[in-house]
């Protein structure tokens, strides 16, 4: 057995998945270490006490791998290294934000994606890395068995996530001068009328075109984060804006929606901002839960599978895994996000068809259940963790 060390007082969404996870290998006998980042010394004072054998660092988005002051010597955090621990770190974003990080990763680190298309990034891009593997996302469920109860359900629609309009990004996008303000709105304009691309996959297309090599893809591909961030938040923009102008009611829980531009204000519910508690809670009250993938188009995000566990029938964009392990009208709904009365109807179809919805929910919470939550995640990184 080991001791598993993980954090908190990180990002929320990340310390709750991390809790989830120690919940399931402390269970499997080992031994769970929680670090305070907001108390750095006192939390590595009290793990050397207890002592650096075996132990595995188990992280996401390089949490204690980058800025913290408590693992650094001699200028450089390589604390890992030099106490010969073993880092299991999953990105849960697109493997773009952190090139630094996995330039200076430690050598006994394991890298993981949530998506199979940043997987393959990563092992290209970094190949002296341990990465490029594929973990995807997992669910969580705020009480048991709650696709049993689907009757007391009075939210009709409900979103879980943060919005950013889109004018937020023009100062990026036309930081540079006109030539780089067409370049990037030509990326833009590919990836959402042809949203199965990958945003690599378009930027080396439009700098191939440029006379740029795919060498430069690398440390261009950085540069480009706001591209990332606005093409999820203009289709989240776009899918809330169909449903409520179409008459739907929607709720909304997260930062930025008051800014929201709708023509039927009064279709949209805001909630307020909210820890992920809240967001399991918001679902386990709705009949139909919306997902827009944040540009995943080989993995899952955990809205999809919170969804059904917490009794919600799901509406979502589709990936090439989404359509792996769900059946389109059996157990999920897809929408297009280049014709969205497609999700106006499914949404329609399924708050006016009862039994429809209740049977799209239970389904989707037998196959969550029973292969995508944190304590089955949790099994595949103890195989990984047993090896040492």
């Amino acid at each position: 057995m080991k001791k598993v060390i993980i954090f908190k007082n990180g990002i929320e969404t990340l310390d709750f998945f991390s809790k989830e996870i120690a919940k399931t290998l402390s269970g499997l006998g080992h031994e769970v270490f929680v670090f305070d980042l907001y108390d750095q010394f006192g939390s590595l004072d009290a793990l050397k006490k207890t002592g650096m054998q075996d132990t595995v660092l188990l992280t996401f988005n390089f949490h204690g791998l980058g800025e913290e002051v408590a693992f650094f010597r001699d200028g450089k955090n390589d604390f890992w290294d030099r106490n010969g621990i073993k880092v299991i770190n999953i990105m849960v974003d697109h493997p773009l934000y952190y090139h630094d990080y996995l330039e200076n990763s430690p050598k006994n680190a394991m890298h993981f994606n949530v998506d199979r298309y940043h997987a393959a990034y990563t092992k290209k891009m970094f190949p002296d890395t341990d990465s490029g593997h594929f973990l995807p996302l997992a669910g969580s469920a705020l009480k048991k068995a709650p696709h049993r109860d689907l009757t007391d359900r009075n939210i009709d629609i409900v979103f879980t996530g943060n919005y950013t309009e889109s004018s937020y990004f023009d100062r990026f996008i036309t930081r540079i001068n006109d030539e780089y303000t067409a370049f990037y709105r030509g990326i833009i304009d590919e990836l959402l009328s042809e949203p199965h691309k990958t945003l690599e996959e378009v930027a080396l297309s439009h700098m191939l075109r440029e006379g740029m090599s795919e060498e430069e893809l690398k440390i261009a591909m950085p540069s480009l984060n706001f591209i990332d961030l606005y093409v999820r938040f203009y289709e989240r923009e776009q899918a809330v804006k169909a449903l409520t102008e179409s008459g739907l009611k929607v709720s909304v829980v997260g930062l930025g929606w008051e800014k929201l531009k709708t023509k039927a204000p009064e279709n949209l519910e805001i909630l307020g901002h909210g820890n992920t508690e809240k967001c399991l809670e918001a679902l386990s009250r709705a009949k139909v839960s919306l997902n827009v993938m944040p540009w995943f188009k080989a993995g899952a995000h955990d809205r999809v599978f919170s969804s059904f566990l917490n009794g919600a029938a799901c509406i979502t964009d589709d990936s090439e895994y989404l359509r792996e392990i769900f059946t389109e009208g059996r157990d999920i709904c897809f929408f297009d996000t280049r014709d969205l009365k497609t999700l106006t109807a499914a949404a329609e179809e399924l708050l006016t068809n009862k039994t429809l919805r209740e049977n799209i929910a239970s389904l989707g919470y037998e196959i969550s259940e029973k292969a995508h939550t944190w304590a089955e995640r949790a099994q595949r990184l103890n195989k990984v963790i047993e090896q040492g």
